[in-house]
């Protein structure tokens, strides 16, 4: 019995051990993408769908476990600003090219709208707790704090297309998915499919399989390596654009 239980446990990932597994996956999507031809890539696309629903759904714990939301928001524009030059190089082959935008964006944007609907909603929560309006006044107050997040939604999720950064169309509502639901995981978790499915096509539909380590999730942070996807993330965009100039 207790050996069933220690290996239950060892089979739970920590927020450390989510990132692992999505860097492993976007790291084999992008050696697919960038080094192998396309006819022979699709294997390692389908493992690298996985990558970017961890990373929204870390985003939003992110969120509720930062201690301060200003320095996360500018730690993800720093690198988002860093990775540009290694991105465009890559995806792009040009040093600068504003087509389409790095990730760090995307999760930045995202980021910024739900910490701006937590905040009308905390806002409200505290107005209704401490004047306690009448069914009326609370209906309209429901409503206008419904209209404030329904607009900032749509704003951020037309800069994001605006600015083309990568998956601009699935990522906001992902990372939305995971804060509305984020107290009902099997919701949550269903959403993956949704979105992927309905606004993406087939080619997003392995992302699905992205539930399974998130349903291993445990809650814990793991180990305490904050810069490891920050500086992963350009790192290995330079390290393929290199090797495909040496090998082709």
């Amino acid at each position: 019995m207790t050996k069933s239980v220690d290996l239950r446990q060892e089979m739970h990932l920590s927020s450390f051990g989510l990132k692992c597994v999505a860097i492993i996956a976007m790291t084999i999507d992008h050696i697919g993408y960038l080094l192998i031809p396309p006819d022979k890539s699709m294997l390692f696309r389908m493992v690298g769908r996985i990558a970017f629903p961890i990373f929204c759904f870390l985003i939003v714990e992110g969120y509720f476990y930062t201690r301060n939301i200003t320095k996360y928001a500018l730690r993800l524009f720093a690198f988002a600003l860093i990775s540009e030059v290694p991105y465009d190089l890559a995806v792009k082959k040009s040093v600068f090219n504003m087509s389409r935008q790095n990730v760090f964006f995307t999760l930045l944007i995202g980021l910024l709208t739900i910490a701006f609907i937590n905040k009308c909603t905390g806002s409200f929560l505290s107005i209704a707790k401490k004047y306690k309006p009448k069914t009326a006044r609370l209906v309209f107050f429901i409503s206008v704090l419904a209209f404030i997040c329904s607009f900032a939604t749509l704003a951020s999720l037309y800069l994001a297309l605006k600015l083309r950064v990568d998956y601009s169309l699935i990522g906001l509502p992902t990372i939305l998915s995971f804060y509305v639901f984020r107290r009902y995981q099997v919701v949550g978790l269903s959403s993956i499919a949704f979105i992927n499915l309905r606004l993406s096509g087939g080619f997003q539909a392995p992302a699905v399989l992205a539930a399974i380590p998130l349903l291993l999730y445990n809650g814990e942070k793991g180990k305490p390596m904050r810069w490891l996807f920050y500086i992963f993330y350009p790192a290995h965009l330079m390290c393929l654009y290199l090797l495909r100039l040496l090998i082709y």
